[in-house]
């Protein structure tokens, strides 16, 4: 049979190969040429190669091979590379060379000699790269020629351990033990965030916590690191319980849910409930691990054996099982990972959280799902506190559906005077005894603020905005750990704004120190609800100059309304703000007509494409040239060592722009 078969360095090539099995081959893994491809086409002809099927069922489907080719033509991508980033590490065999001891019985033979043959024999089987590193090609190579070892070419999947992160004493003692440290913003900012709670370091990954933090604290014992699984620790699966509400209506082929969190989880596993009754699967993904350690337990609780969960954090084995199971109704809750998993009988597909989530190479979740849900035929529903401008657009030119569930807790939004962290008028309506989550938008102690540039100074690497220490001397990012000590565009002083975690904790131990079920972050997590909810510092995030700030504003604001059970106090000292004025109404929409609008007169997205491209400071913007006629408009920032290129570009001249974006490999990209 002549078969097309992909592989990770972007090429196809025609195979003539015995396939073993009765049904298409399309999306089985091929063991071909020392590396994994996958068979995503027939071909005409082609060379008789030696080849191995190592899977009794594909690993992937034909429509997810589809989805995956209109998607990288849509952003400029080769969908080999997409492909094959897309499939998890466990499929990615590699054939190598390993050597084990043959038996024979040493004899006159030196110290160092006797030393290697008990090391392999003691390790039964190991690859030869590693043991040439340990102790020289010569002595290896001269112990195969005597014969006391073999060697032998074997497929290896790679060893993917994962890192867990907890706190190693009390929040209380890790409190203190930080509190007598000169450079404690960071640290406190990740203390905060492991608070009850056991991360892998891939999802603190996300959150942007320096490695050179983690490390440190882990020294100090203040984190505890374990090395293993996220089954090891997990919590015990609670007994099976029945979901507590039925749908209010049928959903839509393409639906946005949206309201408090409660609600929304109401409605999935109902929606799931249903669907395992009609014999149909449900694929809900997450974009964040955050959120999928969330939803874990939540319909864990409810399904049993029936929830698959496919992420980094799953031991290989138990990843592959349950990647191999899915022929069965279930339920399968997957992050990144999970998104070419072959589920059977796909009746919805769920996704859960922030719909602006994106991979690395600035493809969106949310239009990949979209893609895959058309082809093979499942209803798309998005759950989220709020819809996006993207979405709603969508909602009014009836692409999507809209179901507004509304939110339960009650609204006070506070005129902030002065610097002041908390008033008297905050003190009044915070109950201790209730369970608390404390919102900054700010890691340190306070914003870096440039007189001169008249705002925040922004991260040249990550764009992220800087904050500055305690003292006044260091000016540094929490998410990439750059650091300055002047502001990075123009190398002037800068002086604090606002205020951020390590102010917080002073004033709130201060202020209520008898308040001991909290949580402080930067920001609100869409997994766990709280009776009250206070936001102390947000109007920063309109101090960027950026056309998102006030769409950020907006789902920080209804992300924190969504979490509240009770109560949502948040401070500002914007109170006229349509955004504040949607969050009084709990109305979302009178924030998202107006956003609407705006965007629609000055030609943003989601009108156009906007694309922000990072490159080193050797780029040359001659480079552009060819591309000027497909763009509504083209601008050049030099920020730091970074050059960043901003280009509007209509919809449909995207693909082509984005190309040759690429083409001059971009440190990172952001498509809008």
């Amino acid at each position: 049979m002549y078969l097309r078969v992909s592989l990770p360095n972007s090429k196809t090539i025609s195979v003539d190969a015995d396939f073993p099995f009765d049904t298409s081959p399309l999306g089985y893994r091929v063991l071909i040429n020392n590396t994994t491809g996958i068979v995503t086409g027939i071909a005409t002809a082609g060379e008789r190669q030696e080849v191995e099927f190592p899977d009794y069922k594909p690993v992937t489907t034909v429509q997810h091979i589809e989805a995956v080719r209109f998607v990288a033509k849509a952003y400029g991508l080769i969908p080999n590379l997409l492909l094959f980033e897309l499939l998890p590490s466990e499929f990615l065999w590699r054939k190598t060379t390993v050597v084990s001891y043959t038996g024979k019985t040493p004899s006159f033979l030196d110290k160092k000699v006797l030393e290697v043959i008990e090391y392999v024999r003691s390790r039964g089987k190991m690859e030869k790269d590693k043991l040439v590193e340990k102790f020289g090609k010569d002595i290896v190579d001269k112990l195969l020629r005597m014969g006391f070892l073999k060697e032998e070419d074997l497929w290896k999947a790679p060893n993917l351990k994962v890192k867990f992160y907890s706190l190693g004493v009390s929040f209380e003692e890790a409190l203190r033990r930080i509190g007598r440290l000169r450079k404690k913003e960071e640290r406190l900012t990740l203390i905060a965030y492991l608070k009850d709670r056991v991360v892998s370091s891939e999802e603190l990954s996300e959150i942007g916590v320096p490695r050179s933090v983690l490390r440190d604290l882990v020294k100090r014992g203040i984190v505890r690191e374990e090395v293993g699984y996220v089954s090891a620790i997990r919590s015990q699966i609670k007994l099976l319980r029945q979901p507590s509400v039925e749908l209010l209506r049928p959903l839509g082929k393409n639906s946005v849910v949206y309201g408090s969190l409660k609600k929304l989880q109401d409605m999935l596993t109902s929606l799931t409930h249903r669907n395992l009754s009609d014999e149909r699967s449900t694929f809900v993904f997450c974009p964040s691990l955050e959120l999928l350690s969330g939803l874990e337990d939540t319909l864990g609780s409810l399904f049993g054996e029936r929830l698959k969960v496919i992420s980094s954090k799953e031991r290989p084995k138990d990843l592959v099982q349950s990647w191999f199971s899915l022929d069965e109704p279930c339920v399968l809750l997957g992050s990144q990972k999970s998104l070419l998993a072959p589920v059977k009988n796909l009746g919805t597909i769920v996704y859960f959280g922030p719909p602006d989530g994106r991979m690395h190479n600035g493809i969106s979740y949310l239009t990949f799902l979209f893609r895959y849900s058309k082809l093979v035929g499942a209803d798309l529903v998005v759950f989220n506190s709020v819809p996006n401008l993207y979405l709603y657009m969508a909602i009014k030119d009836g692409t999507f559906q809209g179901m507004d569930l509304s939110y339960t807790a009650q609204v006070f939004v506070l005129k902030r005077r002065g610097e002041n962290l908390i008033d008297e008028g905050l003190k009044r309506l915070v109950d201790p005894n209730k369970s608390t989550l404390l919102l900054v938008n700010k890691a340190g102690y306070a914003y870096a603020y440039c007189e001169r540039c008249a705002e925040i100074c922004q991260c040249p690497v990550c764009g992220k905005m800087l904050s500055l220490s305690k003292d006044g001397s260091r000016v540094f990012c929490a998410s990439c750990g750059y650091k300055t000590s002047v502001c990075p565009k123009c190398d002037s002083p800068v002086r604090p704004l606002g205020f951020g975690v390590e102010k917080v904790l002073e004033e709130v131990q201060e202020t209520w120190k008898n308040l001991k079920d909290f949580d402080v972050r930067a920001m609100p997590s869409f997994w766990k609800e709280y009776e009250q909810v206070l936001v102390l510092n947000v109007d920063n995030i309109l101090s960027v100059a950026s056309f998102e700030a006030r769409e950020k504003l907006f789902s920080y604001l209804f992300t924190a309304l969504s979490v509240a059970k009770e109560r949502l106090i948040v401070q500002t000292f914007y109170p006229e703000e349509v955004v504040f004025q949607a969050l009084m109404k709990k109305d979302p929409k009178i924030f998202l007509e107006e956003e609407l609008l705006e965007r629609k007169e000055e030609n943003l997205p989601p009108f156009t494409r906007l694309i922000v491209a990072y490159y080193k400071d050797t780029f040359d913007e001659r480079y552009l040239i060819p591309i000027r006629k497909l763009v509504h408009w083209m601008r050049t920032v030099k920020t730091g060592s970074l050059k960043q290129v901003y280009l509007c570009v209509p919809h449909r001249n995207s693909p082509q722009v984005l190309a040759h974006v690429r083409r001059y490999k971009p440190i990172r990209l952001y498509v809008y």
